[in-house]
């Protein structure tokens, strides 16, 4: 019997796979929903289109694998590793990634919208063209990732390590930060401010972040008509056309507006394309 077809007809029942050695399986379309997997060994699997949603993947190695467009909204991913793996346009809001360790992980359009990363290691990962929105952040450690258009808006960065992390064409509107948050290292060509205004930078060199924003003014900014490529629909972005102080209280509220219509169009991809898994031996 496939996997998923057994799932569908056994609905009350919580698979536990923890400690099992499922390294390099082909998982794709598997339905792993609410499935406890806590210490397996998931290293270079194939997790293509998974279910992942709820699940307990606390401690468990996901190293080098391969995921796209794929649910891990609401799961448990603490202490996981997923050193060097390969991830795009894969939900991960609300998850809990505290003291996960990502380094050189390539994470690309991914969604972290609400999850829990405080004490995740970035080191040198790609997280280019990804959402953080309202995601907790505090003490992870950034340094030499390329966070080239990466949403930050609400997130907090308290402590974060940032050390020569490469910020072009990230949004910190309402990010919160603090002194321990390391920002005096950085590469940023351009940067969507509170105001949800481009500032841009005259130098390629490693520069100070903060003195950046503090001595931003009006010489150095541009229009917003000049959009980042495949960036559309960033809360800065989508407010671009409202004044953000005189904006009136019965206005439409971009950024939740971005919030709720982000996440229900990708709990119904999952919720469309779960069924169909056969494990492979």
């Amino acid at each position: 019997m496939e996997w998923n077809q057994w799932r569908k007809e056994n609905p009350d029942v919580i698979p536990n796979l923890s400690g099992v050695d499922l390294t390099k399986r082909d998982l794709k379309n598997i339905n792993l929903s609410w499935a406890i997997l806590s210490d397996t060994n998931l290293a270079g699997v194939n997790l293509n289109q998974a279910n992942c949603s709820n699940a307990n993947f606390e401690g468990a190695n996901l190293s080098e694998a391969i995921i796209r467009k794929s649910n891990f909204s609401k799961a448990n991913m603490t202490n996981v590793t997923l050193v060097k793996s390969n991830i795009k346009d894969t939900d991960f809001s609300n998850a809990n990634l505290k003291n996960a360790d990502l380094t050189k992980a390539k994470l690309i359009e991914c969604y972290f919208i609400k999850s829990h990363l405080k004490l995740a290691t970035f080191t040198e990962a790609n997280l280019s063209n990804s959402y953080f929105t309202q995601g907790n952040l505090e003490d992870a450690d950034l340094m030499g990732c390329n966070l080239n258009n990466v949403d930050l808006s609400n997130v907090n960065a308290s402590g974060a390590n940032f050390t020569k992390a490469d910020l072009t064409g990230i949004t910190i509107e309402e990010w919160i930060i603090s002194k321990a948050t390391k920002l005096d290292q950085v590469y940023c060509k351009y940067f969507y401010d509170e105001l949800r205004q481009k500032i841009g930078n005259d130098t390629s060199k490693l520069i100070n972040f903060e003195i950046l924003m503090n001595e931003s003014n009006k010489s150095n900014i541009s229009n917003l008509d000049n959009r980042v490529s495949g960036y559309d629909d960033t809360p800065a972005l989508l407010n671009r056309n409202i004044s953000y102080i005189n904006k009136k209280a019965d206005e439409v509220d971009f950024k939740q507006k971005y919030l709720n219509s982000s996440i229900k169009r990708l709990q119904n991809r999952w919720k469309n394309s779960r069924d169909s898994f056969v494990v492979n031996e």
